[in-house]
């Protein structure tokens, strides 16, 4: 199953306004680089996941508007 346009420009736009928040707390949280690289990627690959999986961002967007 694909994204729809729109999913797809969410994602996007969450990733870009979130990814250097997250990734700067689990810097200071974890001391590594390449481990909080990696916790950026795990958190929107199930983000991304969960909007395949349920067609749909309807349940996540009061999260992340």
């Amino acid at each position: 199953m694909l994204m729809s346009p729109a999913d797809e420009a969410w994602v996007k736009e969450l990733y870009e306004a979130n990814a250097l928040k997250l990734y700067k707390v689990a810097f200071r949280r974890l001391g590594d680089k390449d481990e909080a690289e990696n916790v950026v990627q795990e958190a929107f690959l199930l983000l991304l996941a969960r909007v395949l999986w349920t067609g749909t961002r309807s349940n996540l967007a009061m999260k992340f508007p």
